[in-house]
């Protein structure tokens, strides 16, 4: 069973859920998106070194 699993929620039920969350000062927020994607820099780089990263 390796489907992922949807659970579907009402506008109200996620809210609650969200403000649930929001009263838990312990929980791990995910660090942002630029933190987690690092690109190589092209400076000074040839044309084919860039090509080989596409």
């Amino acid at each position: 069973m390796d489907q992922p699993m949807f659970i579907a929620l009402t506008n109200e039920q996620f809210q609650e859920l969200v403000n649930n969350n929001n009263h838990q000062p312990n929980v791990q927020r995910a660090p942002p998106l630029h933190n987690l994607i690092r690109l190589p820099t092209f400076s000074g780089s040839s044309r084919e070194d860039v090509e080989t990263w596409i």
